[in-house]
């Protein structure tokens, strides 16, 4: 598994105020110990939900990524001491809360949100499955026809905005049994890609993608999160995640077998 790139918060470009996430992202230019640069949107620490928020995203990534699933490169990026001091406005005294280690992923040129309007292209179908699996395997239910967290670029679909993926804080209130064709209803019903059907999919394809995830890869992945995104409650999240991922690819093709029977 790729080893995380680090970077330090240069320049502050702009706040999205009207993004949907609720983690408010940051336009900054960012630079690595080499002094190469890119535009980077920020997710930091404290903000306005809760800092675990980061875990989420940075977990939700880092699974994308295993299965294949095309997804903006990440960054571990540092807010120096006095970065606040070079803002002007509201943000200056967020800055100064959230030193440290906070979420990046780098801006992708040349690419656009996907309508949700849109017929999705033949040779676009299987990704979209796999994105509509990996969603109903991280209990995402952000994706939807309101708010895609898809992008277009270069013929791929780039799936983004991973904050509630493994938020078990409500919807473990649903008993969701992973391989519950009724319960994993619930989760089709809104989201984005709802709309495919049974002969535009392989399921065999979508199992592959599930098979590249491993017990020895979840434990890398939650090794690797900063234990500073944590609320003193580690080893509880922790436990909760891998006790969930290793349930449903124990059981994955039954998983996306019962998945696949829900489309049209």
């Amino acid at each position: 598994m790729p080893i995380d790139n680090h970077y330090s918060a240069k320049i502050f470009i702009n706040a999205l105020a009207n993004a949907r996430c609720g983690t408010k992202p940051f336009i900054i230019y960012c630079e690595d110990d080499y002094g190469f640069g890119h535009d980077f949107y920020v997710k930091l620490r404290m903000n306005g939900q809760h800092k675990e928020r980061l875990v989420c995203e940075y977990v939700g990534t880092k699974l994308a990524i295993i299965m294949g699933i095309c997804t903006p490169n990440i960054g571990l990026i540092h807010i120096p001491e006095n970065f606040y001091s070079e803002i002007e406005g509201p943000f200056s005294d967020f800055f100064r809360a959230n030193t440290g280690i906070n979420y990046g992923t780098k801006a992708i040129a040349s690419s656009f949100t996907w309508d949700p309007a849109r017929r999705v292209p033949i040779d676009l179908r299987q990704q979209a499955f796999n994105i509509l699996i990996f969603d109903l395997l991280t209990l995402n239910f952000d994706r939807r026809d309101q708010n895609t967290n898809i992008i277009l670029s270069d013929n791929q679909f780039f799936a983004i905005d991973h904050e509630h993926c493994l938020c078990f804080d409500g919807l473990n209130m649903i008993d969701l049994t992973p391989w519950d064709p009724t319960k994993l209803k619930l989760l089709l019903s809104n989201h984005a890609f709802s709309g495919l059907r049974i002969k535009d999919v392989d399921e065999e394809i979508a199992l592959n993608c599930l098979n590249q995830i491993t017990p020895l890869k979840i434990d890398t992945i939650l090794e690797s999160v900063p234990p500073e995104w944590y609320n003193n409650d580690r080893d509880e999240i922790n436990t909760l995640i891998k006790a969930h991922l290793e349930n449903v690819i124990d059981n994955k093709r039954t998983f996306v077998s019962n998945i696949r029977s829900l489309l049209k």
